[in-house]
């Protein structure tokens, strides 16, 4: 029974046997231990050995032998705390090598990770997905318009928890009136760099741009796919560097001929499709 325990903790077949018949008898030298064990001496001086050096048997020499005496059982716990400390020392040690091994999977392994999410869960997840990594930046083509209405639930909540991650975004956005008040009057407090492009050009999907991921969404089908592909992502990037320079000239005539006080107005009842938790506490 104490065999059987002894060995799912930390010890061998061989080791649980000679520990606990040395634990009975006493001090003993490995022949004296051959017999009643039916081991070959050997096998139990190499099995002493290796108590030994897990520190639960001491070992003395006597003129031309040692002697083996079992520690107290107490002692067991060194060895639990030294494969603990192993593991650690080894965890440590794979953490090291892991940006190595991933190195060596991009070179390998080109082939970018997709990923399907379906319905209005599905689309949360996408936008949670973006907020995994802490002071970076997003790039996107959004609608506030269609945030709103699909996902009342998760906007603005979403602005508010970007934000506490200081996390930046940079977006091609409508111009609709919901965009525009929401962009120019909370840009700022939302870390949010927006360039305004005309309505109609308007699409029916969102596109986030982070680290070296492409999440595409689609509201009216609701669901959204996850491109985790470096080449894709940058080349995304490339694309939107492209259309925020051609968006310059139109954004400042939007923001040169935008009313701000007609814009306050429209923002407070605007204010009552997204009311969320957090927007609550503020007031």
């Amino acid at each position: 029974m104490f065999e059987e325990k002894l060995q799912k903790i930390c010890l061998s077949t061989k080791e649980s046997r000679v520990y606990i018949e040395l634990l009975k008898r006493g001090t003993r030298k490995a022949s004296d231990l051959t017999k009643s064990l039916e081991m070959p001496k050997t096998s139990v001086l190499d099995t002493l050995n290796s108590l030994s050096k897990k520190g639960i048997v001491s070992k003395i020499k006597r003129k031309n032998s040692y002697l083996f005496t079992a520690l107290e059982p107490e002692m067991l716990m060194n060895i639990l705390e030294q494969q603990e400390q192993k593991i650690k020392d080894n965890m440590k040690k794979v953490e090291k090598i892991i940006p190595l091994l991933e190195s060596l999977q991009d070179i390998k392994s080109p082939k970018p990770q997709i990923e399907y999410l379906e319905g209005k869960q599905g689309l949360a997840e996408a936008f949670t997905d973006t907020l995994k990594v802490p002071n970076k930046n997003i790039l996107c083509y959004a609608t506030v318009d269609e945030q709103a209405y699909a996902l009342p639930e998760v906007f603005p909540e979403y602005f508010y928890n970007r934000v506490k991650k200081k996390i930046s975004t940079t977006c091609l956005i409508p111009a609709s009136k919901p965009s525009l008040a929401e962009c120019i009057l909370k840009d700022e407090e939302q870390l949010r760099k927006t360039y305004f492009i005309p309505e109609d050009k308007y699409v029916p999907i969102e596109i986030n741009v982070y680290e070296n991921n492409t999440a595409i969404m689609s509201f009216e089908e609701e669901f959204a796919v996850i491109i985790r592909s470096k080449p894709i992502a940058d080349s995304m990037k490339v694309m939107f560097d492209l259309a925020f320079e051609g968006a310059k000239k139109y954004d400042k005539e939007v923001r040169d001929n935008v009313d701000i006080n007609e814009l306050k107005e429209f923002y407070k009842k605007w204010k009552v499709i997204r009311k969320t938790p957090s927007a609550q506490k503020k007031k």
